[in-house]
C-alpha cells in the first residue's frame, strides 16, 4: 500500500514540473498533507523558491517587479519594457541607446525613432526647415519649399508688398521674409507703426494721418477762438484758423470763450449767460446797489447788492441814515432838519447842532436870569430845546431881569418892598408904602419844648393888598439880621405866614421855612415850604435874665441884599422875669398890636 502512494506522488510531481499543466494550478492538498507549505500557496517548500511569498511559486506568472515570480531562475524575463535615451529632450529617443526595465528611467522615452538625438528640431515628422538637415527623420533634407525673400529698400524690417519673392534657404542681403510694407521707399511707413501727422500712411492701413490730425476752426476775427461750424483737419495750422473753437461771434474779437463777462448786455464769454445771469461775471464792472426799504430814494450803505442791473427795492444812493420802513421815510439827506430829536437830513447833526435847522420849527425862548418866571423880551434865543436861564414868553413882562421881584403885574400893594427896584414894572420905584399895622407879629414860640422849633407868625392886616417880603428881615435880640432871600415870600391880604427856624436856631444862617396858615402844625410843607427840622433845635428865644429885654422885630431893607438902611414895621418886647407861658407853649398875641396883656410892644408905623 505505501509504495503505491509514493508512486502516485512522484507522478504528480513530475506532471507539475514537466507535463505543462496550466500555470497557477494547485496540487491536491490531500496529496501534500504530509509536505511543508509555509506561505499556503499549494507548493511545498522543496519546490517553492520563496515559501514566504504566496505570489512566488512555480505556478505564478512572471511580472515586471524584479522578482523571479515563477521560480524558473530568471527575473522579469519577457515582461520588461525597452526605453530609449532622449538627450535633446524632443520626445524621441536614440534607438542605439536603450534600457530594458520595468519603470521608465529619467532621460529615456518609449520611442526610439530619433535620427539625431543631439538636436531638438530633428525628430520624426518634425517640420522641415530650410537648414540643411533632415528635420523630419524621413531620409530627405530640405525637401519642403524654400523661403520667400522680399526686398526691404527702406531697411525698416518690412519687405515690399508689391515685389516678387526670391526663394532661398539662405538669407539675402537687403531682403526680409516679410512682404507687408506698403511703401518700401519710406522708412516711416510699415505695419503697426504708430500713425503720426506727416501726411504718410505710417501704419500701412490704407489711411493717411487718421486720428492724429488737428481740428482747426475758422477764426475770422483773429481772437484765438474759432467758429465751431467752420472746421478743417490738418497737421499744421492753416491761415485764418484757431486751434480752439466755441467762438459765438466771429465779427468781434472781444467776444470769445476766453473773454471776461462784463456788464454790457452781451454774452462776452460765449457760455449762453449774460451779465447778472453769468456766475463768472467780472463784478468790478457791475454797480453797487443799496437797499431802500423805506422807499425814500436813498439807500442803506450797510445793505448792498452788486449787479449789472438795478434790483427791485434798491437805489444807487448810499446816504440814508435810517432805512427803516416805519421811521425812515422822512429821514434822508433830502429832508430838512426840524426840531424833533432826529438827524432828519443825515448830516450827523441833530436839531440845534445842525446849522441847516429849519428854525420855524424851533421855539423862541426869553431870558429869565432872575428865575422869577417872567421873561425879558429883549433877550431871546430860538432853539429846539430850552436853554438854561430861558423860558417861553410870559404873559407879563420882566422890566428888570436882574431883580427877582420886578415884573409886570406883581401881586400885592404895588411897589411896596422898599428895595430900590421897580417891582411892578410901572416905571416907578418904591412908590407904595406899607400901611401901619399891615404886618404884625401875632404869635411867637419863645421857649419850645425839647425836639421842637422856634417860630414866628405874621399877619397881613390889609384887606386888599398882598405884601411881598423880598428883602425883609427878622431880628431876634442881638442876633444877626437874616434876610429870607431864598424865595419870594408874600403875605396875602388878611392872611398869615408862619416862619420857623431850622436846626441851629433863631433864623441863624438864614435857614427858615414858612406856612400859610396860623398855628399850623410843623409837620409838612406850606406855601412852597417844607417841614421844619426839629432834630437839633437850639433855644435862642429863651426869656432873658432881667434887666435884659427880649425883642423880636420884623422889617425890610431899603435895598435888596443890603442892611445899610432898614425899617422896622413891627416888634415885640418882653421884659418880665418869668415867661408868661410854660415851655413849649407859644405866646399868642392879639391881632391888636397894642395889647398890653403880655407886655408886648407894637409901635405903629
Amino acid at each position: 500500500m505505501r509504495p503505491h502512494i509514493l508512486t502516485l506522488l512522484l507522478l504528480s510531481a513530475c506532471l507539475g514540473r514537466n507535463s505543462g499543466k496550466e500555470v497557477g494550478a494547485q496540487l491536491d492538498t490531500g496529496e501534500l498533507e504530509n509536505e511543508v507549505d509555509a506561505d499556503g500557496d499549494g507548493w511545498p517548500a522543496d519546490e517553492d523558491c520563496d515559501d514566504s511569498n504566496p505570489n512566488v511559486n512555480p505556478g505564478s506568472p512572471e511580472t515586471c517587479n524584479n522578482i523571479d515570480d515563477d521560480c524558473d531562475g530568471e527575473t522579469d524575463e519577457g515582461v520588461t519594457t525597452t526605453f530609449y535615451a532622449d538627450l535633446d529632450v524632443d520626445g524621441y529617443g536614440d534607438a542605439e541607446v536603450t534600457a530594458d526595465t520595468c519603470d521608465q528611467p529619467t532621460g529615456y522615452v518609449p520611442t526610439g525613432t530619433d535620427c539625431d538625438d543631439t538636436r531638438d528640431d530633428v525628430y520624426p515628422n518634425a517640420p522641415e526647415l530650410c537648414d540643411g538637415l533632415d528635420n523630419g527623420c524621413d531620409g530627405d533634407i530640405d525637401e519642403e519649399d524654400t523661403l520667400s525673400w522680399y526686398p526691404d529698400a527702406d531697411a525698416d524690417g518690412f519687405g515690399d508688398i508689391s515685389a516678387d519673392p526670391t526663394e532661398s534657404c539662405e538669407g539675402l542681403s537687403g531682403y526680409v521674409l516679410d512682404n507687408t510694407d506698403c511703401d518700401d521707399d519710406e522708412a516711416a511707413s510699415f505695419p503697426d507703426n504708430p500713425e503720426v501727422c506727416d501726411e504718410l500712411d505710417n501704419d500701412c492701413d490704407g489711411l493717411v494721418d487718421e486720428g492724429v490730425t488737428t481740428t482747426w476752426y475758422t477764426d475770422a476775427d483773429a481772437d484765438g477762438y474759432g467758429d465751431d461750424l467752420g472746421q478743417e483737419e490738418a497737421c499744421s495750422q492753416p491761415s485764418g484758423t484757431a486751434e480752439v473753437g466755441g467762438d459765438c461771434n466771429e465779427s468781434d474779437s472781444d467776444i470769445n470763450p476766453g473773454a471776461a463777462e462784463i456788464c454790457n448786455g452781451i454774452d462776452d464769454d460765449c457760455d449762453n449767460d449774460i451779465d447778472d445771469d453769468d456766475s463768472s461775471l467780472d463784478t468790478s464792472t457791475a454797480s453797487t446797489w443799496y437797499a431802500d426799504d423805506d422807499t425814500d430814494g436813498y439807500g442803506d450803505a450797510a445793505d448792498t447788492t452788486t449787479a449789472c442791473d438795478q434790483p427791485s427795492g434798491t437805489v444807487s444812493d448810499a446816504t440814508d441814515c435810517d432805512d427803516d420802513p416805519l421811521t425812515g421815510p422822512s429821514v434822508n439827506p433830502g429832508e430838512t432838519e426840524i426840531c424833533n430829536g432826529t438827524d432828519d437830513d443825515c448830516d450827523t447833526y441833530t436839531d440845534n447842532d445842525d446849522s441847516d435847522l429849519d428854525t420855524s420849527t424851533a421855539t423862541t425862548w426869553y431870558a429869565d436870569s432872575d428865575s422869577d418866571g417872567y421873561s425879558d423880551s429883549a433877550t431871546s434865543q430860538t432853539t429846539c430845546d430850552q436853554p438854561s436861564g430861558y423860558i417861553e414868553a410870559s404873559s407879563s413882562a420882566d422890566c428888570d431881569d436882574g431883580c427877582y421881584s420886578c415884573r409886570e403885574g406883581t401881586s400885592g400893594a404895588g411897589d411896596n418892598n422898599r428895595n430900590g427896584a421897580d417891582d411892578d414894572c410901572d416905571g416907578l420905584i418904591d412908590e407904595d408904602s406899607v400901611a401901619a399895622g399891615d404886618i404884625i407879629i401875632t404869635e411867637v414860640m419863645v421857649e419850645p419844648a425839647s425836639g421842637e422849633v422856634q417860630w414866628v407868625e405874621l399877619l397881613n392886616t390889609s384887606t386888599s393888598s398882598d405884601v411881598a417880603l423880598d428883602g425883609w428881615y427878622f431880628e431876634v435880640g442881638s442876633d444877626a439880621v437874616c434876610f429870607p432871600v431864598d424865595a419870594a415870600l408874600s403875605v396875602t391880604a388878611t392872611d398869615y405866614l408862619v416862619l420857623c427856624a431850622e436846626s441851629g436856631g433863631a433864623f441863624s444862617g438864614c435857614d427858615y421855612y414858612w406856612f400859610d396858615s396860623p398855628h399850623e402844625a410843623f409837620d409838612g410843607p406850606g406855601l412852597g415850604g417844607t417841614a421844619c427840622d426839629v432834630a437839633n433845635t437850639s433855644i435862642d428865644l429863651e426869656p432873658p435874665t432881667p434887666p435884659n429885654t427880649l425883642t423880636v422885630s420884623v422889617g425890610f431893607d431899603d435895598w435888596n441884599g443890603t442892611s445899610s438902611t432898614s425899617t422896622e414895621i413891627d416888634a415885640i418886647a418882653y421884659a418880665d422875669t418869668d415867661c408868661p407861658y410854660d415851655e413849649g407853649v407859644s405866646m399868642e398875641l392879639s391881632t391888636n398890636a397894642d395889647s398890653s396883656t403880655t407886655d408886648q410892644l407894637a409901635p405903629a408905623y
